[in-house]
């Protein structure tokens, strides 16, 4: 199967061609669908459009009609996946079938516009007369997972939307900073530190921060009578346009940054981009895989764990604003319950839901709590220790004192 580019004005379509150079008019129109319909960002299409990619070469190796696939050959593609996992994915098997789940709602959604669009009738449906069992062409929005995709695999703790995964902290943060630094020529390194203190410091999507410009950063809009500086990344997930605080600090690196590295880098290479980072050898746009790819291959010189990339760092950045929330509000006597931070950080993250970080919130504060509880522990125990010491000594004098006193 062949996947072909297709640039439109500011739109990106794709075209899938199997290994008989048949045009794969389905998927194509699909896709077509995903990018003027929906709006989905460049990134998400791309996605959809590999998938289908394995979907239709499987097929095709199997001789089996894309329209005819059934319950069976949906199965079998499955377990084929399972048992021939791809290089990048994780060897922990909930994670393998969590990762296969995704792809196959992909699947079953290709099916469901086709069926609604009239290219092939009957295709899902609830019954026997139907190829593929679901009832995503019925009520979706009412229906369970388990009704709308039936051969997903079942108990992969999916539900979790935080599964416990890697995250650093500020000793490694100090290791990547001077690995970059003492690893790199200046201009990669400045640019590079600068992507970490963003990670850091703001928790912004790798996405988002490939997005910025160095018009999102005016210093006109500084206000002396705030401790912040406002950004609105034009690539946010989901299309949306959320509006973040970062600090003042933070904002004048990036100014200096601008300035200075960037403003010299721009210069070399003649660059016409009004992106913050862009690529030191041709100017253009630093892209978001890009970053990814500098951050994951820091990642494995430094001999991190799995999943230490730079979306991990948006985990930090959470359990950071958590634990300062929590502390801030109890000395302060303001409302800290889990609803009450779970707005706070749902804003910071630019989340929908409110109510999606709860569930970490609890986790996280329940951590707090306990590390809290284990260095007051400590400090009791320092302070008996003292105070044992110090008993012993007064004892010690009390016995000089009245040897003194005997002999006078």
């Amino acid at each position: 199967m062949k996947l072909f580019k297709i640039t439109s004005g500011k739109s990106v379509y794709w075209a899938l061609y199997n290994p008989l150079g048949e045009y794969q008019a389905d998927i194509a129109a699909y896709l077509i669908h995903c990018v003027d319909d929906l709006a989905l960002n460049e990134a998400t299409i791309l996605g959809r459009a590999y998938t289908l990619k394995s979907w239709a070469g499987y097929l095709f190796s199997s001789n089996t009609n894309l329209i005819k696939a059934n319950n069976d050959t949906i199965k079998a593609y499955r377990d084929y996946l399972f048992d021939n996992p791809k290089k990048n994915w994780s060897n922990d098997l909930k994670s393998r079938q969590r990762s296969i789940n995704q792809y196959l709602k992909i699947i079953y959604d290709f099916y469901r516009w086709i069926q609604f669009n009239n290219t092939s009738s009957y295709i899902l449906g609830p019954s026997n007369l139907f190829n593929i069992h679901s009832t995503l062409t019925l009520n979706s929005k009412q229906s369970r997972n388990a009704d709308k995709y039936p051969l997903l695999f079942q108990r992969t703790s999916s539900k979790s939307k935080h599964r416990t995964t890697y995250t650093p902290d500020y000793q490694t943060f100090l290791s990547l900073y001077g690995h970059f630094i003492s690893s790199h020529s200046a201009p990669v390194a400045e640019r590079n530190c600068l992507i970490l203190k963003i990670a850091f410091e703001a928790g912004f999507r790798v996405g988002s921060t490939a997005s910025l410009t160095i018009d999102d950063f005016d210093k006109s809009k500084m206000r002396d009578d705030v401790d912040y500086f406002t950004v609105k990344p034009s690539v946010q997930k989901f299309g949306r346009s959320n509006s973040f605080d970062i600090s003042i600090n933070l904002a004048m690196s990036i100014f200096e940054y601008i300035d200075g590295p960037r403003k010299q880098l721009s210069s070399d290479l003649h660059s016409k981009s009004n992106h913050l980072f862009l690529n030191t050898i041709t100017g253009s746009n630093l892209l978001s895989k890009s970053i990814s790819s500098e951050f994951s291959k820091a990642a494995k010189q430094l001999g991190l764990p799995y999943r230490a990339g730079i979306h991990c760092w948006r985990g930090l950045y959470t359990e950071n604003l958590i634990d300062y929330e929590s502390d801030a509000r109890r000395e302060l006597g303001f409302d800290s319950s889990i609803e009450s931070i779970g707005m706070v950080v749902s804003k910071a993250l630019g989340h929908s839901n409110p109510l999606s970080q709860q569930n970490y919130i609890r986790s996280l504060k329940s951590k707090h709590r306990s590390s809290q509880a284990f260095r007051h522990t400590q400090e009791v125990a320092y302070m008996q220790k003292e105070l044992l010491h110090t008993i012993k000594v007064c004892e010690i004098l009390r016995k000089e004192v009245e040897e003194l006193t005997r002999k006078l």
